[in-house]
């Protein structure tokens, strides 16, 4: 006897995130932490950056940056 159609099919929620950017707080401790910190930063934090006229992120090593010299915007 064979399955009924649906029988192997599982019901999946979906949605998609709001992302943190739009979260007051979260923006105001990324715009802190940047332009002092070193540490790349994560999709989350760039689009915050992004946001906030940010036009560039080197996430390069410190040592790639340290060999080719920093990135220039003009």
């Amino acid at each position: 006897m064979r399955p009924p159609r649906n029988a192997s099919r599982v019901s999946v929620k979906t949605g998609a995130s709001t992302g943190l950017y739009d979260d007051e707080t979260f923006a105001t401790s990324v715009l802190r932490k940047y332009p002092t910190s070193h540490d790349p930063a994560d999709t989350e934090e760039a689009r915050v950056l992004w946001e906030h006229g940010y036009v560039a992120l080197d996430v390069r090593a410190s040592s790639e940056i340290d060999f080719e010299g920093k990135v220039s915007l003009f």
